[in-house]
């Protein structure tokens, strides 16, 4: 016992020279220090100041890489003053540490651990060496050579267990869970996670930090087999474990863990902030190949909102970084979800290509789960180009192989894709058997991205069958799941996550029809909407750039620089300002590297503000959010009110008109396949009469007429007696009919403006809002700049309008983003008259020209409105990008968001001179007691009359259209 006490009183001598090491702020300090040590101290007190040190690093790798790099150093500066071989095997052992858990630089980690091995066995030290094995499981799994390693964990697991070495056979089981984890052996993986945490507690008790590490591991497997409840148990006992144990930085990757298991459930706003947090504990302690890991993880949730154009970026980088690294496994996954990605957009054969990349990688490293994984996806790619013999093949292959290794989320969605492609070749039992196989195991585990699926196939086997009563139940419960999962996301991801799933609204739409209820028909065409502008208004939901907590600060700092420099770039690029250069004049290229600039800066500007956005999305929390309850419109219209709502709905477009008194559909034959035709030649109908001479102009009407009576006949005609006795027709657009102008449908002798007053609505479900909206009482303010000139009506429109409403008037140096931001709050009319510009690339740098620079929609999302009209007199300011959901994105939607009760728009470039006759004309009715719907019709009207050598033409009236409320003034 003697013994013991006095090496014990060593290493607390030791475990104290390591802490006073620790204490000393400058490298020469740490030298003399150490000098002293090696000059002072007897060998064995030595050793024991060296293994304490090296066991000091292993704390420091759960929270401070740097320090464990540090003490791999001083071991090799003790070994330097000592002559000690054994210092220097220990300084590879930390140094391989480091680099392989912290640094993910697996290569240069196996050759630290193989220079330590050998130093070890010229000391003969076989323990040690076996130790040291124990580290050399992660690497070598992580090199793909996982057979490799569990052959070396078996031979150190004798070893260890012969010299009763109980806390570091724990160790190992640990690492050989990971081992077998990357084979596809989860089951296994849990039965050595049970025997180290029996060890631990045996050894140590459960105040033992590395129980954290086996909480952390057995989460991952858990949530592999599916058992979602226990993975986020065990996870939320890792933090616990970590917390007590002050491993900071591998909370990180209980966070990653946490964050895939949400994906799973449908929760990606919450996986991916989780997600965001972890990467800033990893890039903080310098660990890159996790952060790129992380980058990895984001881009499977980006995959399921159908970002795909972010995951190609992002994969690409992690794909780059992990081949630098010669990590093929994580490559494989990236180059998967490259291919994922670009089926999603279409490019199929680049799919392909990736796919077998993928697959040969997995293939070479014997995961066949992740094989299983890519023939999958190759499946689903083979649906859809009709190769249904060999996607029902690669499904059932991975299917059966998934059921083998217990994974059984993963066999639920192969039975899924396999049933989809049955249905296709008319096996409708097969089918019928391995989606209630799927929906059993979605229950279990309460997952409503597979519920949505299952539910959907469902229904297209009950249609297939004819049974449409099931097929609605069936597709009903789909669209509950759809929802659920939509009401989770954050605002600004909605309307791309529903670009894939209108088919199961348009599949319930016709069925209702068949079944000659148009009333539920209709309620499902509202559902089919991306409602987000209906709940950023409903919940008011805060879009702008604000730091909520102090945690937002750096990233709106961020923001705040990284528009700034945006905007400088961006006048640059549009002025015609002379270059800095000597050259005086710029060229091409210059203006080439600046639209990059300001496209770069953009995308960072973006996904810096999702970040932000992500982060305060608590009302996807908000279980009201998740259940749609569509408005019924017709207790909301007046007697002289019809509501025009367009819908497509497999290719075919339909008209709802509702009335007070009734709600009719009819079926508009064709008319969707010849819609982007005539739309086309109308808008070279236009731009050829922007630019013409007066007597080309006549003859310009007339053919803008003749398309424009095409149009009424097909959009129009076949309702026109359902309009008997109307004054106010209401357009809900769909898809291109966004583009349209309706006030300008002829026909044959009268344009739809001179006999309605025509609004707009992007969903008739905010009818009920905007009767109900606040708005203030009076007060105008008219901003105007005529860019450097070029637009020199736009002052006098500005002048004549202030002067009809009494409003403060700002002009050009004056016309500013931050007189709108004082204003915008306090006034019942808003009028900005400038130039604008509709960015179909990125609708959120859409915008309008100010004196101090681009009111952009990013801009807007910060204002706040009571006005009861916001005009918008400038190019394109009614344009948006349709997404999914038929979702508007653009200036209208945020103006609205921003509290406009009423916008007036455009929907192309507009003439400076006839747009200052109109808004004149317009107002001055308006302020004469009209109301806002009313004193359009009659301005548009007065320049229809004015002859076709004047305004009469459509291009100068037709582009302004109301949305909202437009009944008063």
């Amino acid at each position: 016992m003697g013994r013991k006490v006095e090496i014990d009183c060593a290493m607390d001598r030791s475990t104290r020279l390591v802490e006073q090491l620790l204490q000393l702020g400058t490298p020469a300090e740490q030298d003399a220090f150490l000098v002293a040590v090696a000059g002072e101290y007897p060998p064995d007190q030595i050793t024991c100041f060296a293994m304490a040190l090296r066991q000091r690093s292993l704390q420091f790798l759960r929270t401070d890489i740097r320090q464990t790099q540090q003490i791999g150093e001083w071991l090799a500066r003790l070994a330097s003053l000592t002559g000690n071989p054994r210092y220097q095997a220990l300084s590879y052992w930390v140094e391989g540490h480091a680099r392989s858990i912290g640094l993910g630089e697996i290569q240069p980690a196996l050759a630290c651990y193989t220079r330590a091995a050998e130093i070890f066995d010229e000391l003969d030290e076989p323990l040690l060496k076996t130790r040291l094995q124990i580290n050399i499981i992660w690497p070598l799994t992580a090199a793909g050579r996982p057979e490799e390693a569990l052959q070396v964990g078996k031979q150190a697991a004798e070893t260890l267990a012969a010299h009763e070495e109980y806390h570091s056979l724990a160790g190992l089981y640990v690492n050989l869970s990971v081992a077998h984890g990357r084979l596809g052996q989860d089951q296994a993986a849990l039965e050595l996670l049970d025997k180290a945490s029996r060890l631990y507690h045996q050894v140590s008790g459960p105040d033992e930090p590395n129980l954290a590490l086996v909480a952390e591991n057995l989460a991952i497997f858990l949530r592999r087999l599916g058992r979602l409840k226990e993975s986020m148990a065990a996870n939320e006992q890792a933090l616990e474990l970590m917390g007590k144990a002050g491993f900071t930085v591998e909370m990180a990757r209980v966070y990653q863990s946490q964050a895939r298991t949400y994906m799973l459930l449908g929760r990606y706003t919450d996986a991916l902030a989780l997600l965001d947090e972890a990467r800033e504990l990893f890039a903080g302690d310098g660990r890159l190949r996790d952060v790129m890991l992380l980058e990895l993880y984001i881009s499977d949730c980006l995959l399921q909102l159908r970002r795909f154009p972010d995951v190609l970026e992002k994969c690409q980088a992690v794909r780059q970084h992990f081949q630098e690294l010669q990590a093929d496994f994580e490559g494989g996954q990236a180059i998967l979800n490259e291919a994922i990605a670009a089926a999603g957009l279409g490019q199929t054969e680049r799919a392909f290509q990736s796919l077998a990349e993928a697959r040969a990688i997995f293939a070479t490293m014997g995961s066949d789960v992740w094989v299983a994984n890519t023939d999958l996806e190759t499946a689903v790619l083979l649906r859809q180009e009709g190769r249904y013999g060999e996607s029902l093949e690669r499904a059932r292959t991975a299917e059966s192989l998934y059921a083998q290794r217990g994974l059984r989320i993963k066999q639920a969605y192969a039975q899924l894709v396999a049933a989809h492609t049955a249905i296709a070749l008319g096996e409708l039992d097969q089918a019928e058997q391995r989606i209630a196989a799927a929906l059993v195991i979605s229950r279990e585990n309460g997952l409503p991205s597979l519920t949505f699926q299952a539910h959907t196939l469902q229904g297209r086997l009950a249609a297939a069958r004819q049974d449409s009563g099931v097929a609605k139940a069936a597709y009903d419960q789909a669209i509950v799941a759809l929802e659920r999962l939509r009401g989770q996301l954050m605002m600004e991801f909605r309307a791309e996550f529903l670009t894939d799933k209108q088919a199961v609204y348009e599949e319930m739409v016709q069925l209702c029809l068949a079944d000659g209820q148009t009333t539920d028909a209709l309620r499902y065409v509202e559902r089919a909407k991306s409602r987000a502008l209906l709940d950023l208004i409903t919940y008011r939901v805060d879009l702008s750039i604000r730091a909520r907590v102090p945690e937002d600060e750096p990233l709106v700092e961020r923001l705040t620089a990284l528009r700034a420099e945006r905007d400088r770039l961006y006048h640059r690029w549009h002025s015609d300002d002379k270059p800095d250069d000597a050259s005086g004049h710029w060229d091409d290229a210059d203006r080439h590297q600046l639209q990059a600039d300001v496209l770069a800066l953009e995308k960072q500007i973006t996904e810096t503000w999702h970040r932000l956005l992500i982060r305060n999305a608590d009302y996807a929390q908000n279980a009201a959010m998740w259940q749609v309850q569509v408005e019924d419109v017709q207790p909301e219209l007046a007697a002289d009110t019809a509501v025009l709502e367009y819908f497509v709905a497999q290719g075919e477009l339909l008209l709802f008109v509702v009335t007070r008194k009734a709600v009719r559909v009819v079926p508009l034959s064709g008319a969707a396949a010849q819609l982007p035709r005539l739309l086309n030649l109308l808008r070279l109908n236009n731009s050829t009469m922007a630019r013409s001479r007066a007597e080309q102009r006549p003859y310009l009407v007339q053919n803008a007429q003749a398309l424009l009576t095409k149009l009424h006949k097909l959009l129009l005609q076949p309702a026109v007696l359902h309009l008997a006795g109307k004054k106010r027709l209401i357009v809900v657009p769909h898809g291109l009919l966004h583009y349209l102008p309706f006030p300008a449908l002829y026909d044959g002798e009268r344009y739809l403006a001179e006999n309605f007053e025509v609004s707009y609505l992007p969903s008739s479900s905010l009818l009920r809002y905007y009767r109900q909206v606040d708005t203030a009482v009076s007060g105008m303010a008219v901003l105007a700049h005529s860019q450097g000139g070029k637009l020199p009506y736009v002052l006098e429109e500005a002048v004549q309008v202030a002067a009809l409403g009494q409003g403060e008037l700002y002009l050009e140096d004056a016309a500013t983003v931050a007189n709108l931001t004082m204003r915008a709050a306090g006034n019942r009319y808003i009028h900005l008259a400038a130039h604008g510009e509709f960015r179909a690339d990125n609708a959120l740098f859409s915008g309008i020209s100010l004196a101090d620079g681009w009111l952009t929609t990013l801009d807007v999302f910060n204002l706040r409105f009571q006005a009861s009209l916001v005009t918008l007199s400038a190019c394109d300011t009614g344009r948006s990008v349709i997404s999914g959901g038929d979702e508007l994105l653009g200036l209208m939607r945020a103006f609205l968001a921003a509290g406009a009760a009423a916008l007036l728009l455009t929907l192309w470039a507009v003439d400076d001179r006839s747009t200052a006759v109109l808004m004149t004309d317009f107002y001055r009715d308006l302020l004469a007691g009209s109301g806002k719907g009313a004193a359009l019709r009659q301005a548009q009207c007065r320049m229809i009359r004015s002859g076709p050598d004047q305004y009469a033409h459509p291009y100068f009236w037709a582009p302004f259209y109301l949305v909202g409320e437009t009944t008063h003034n």
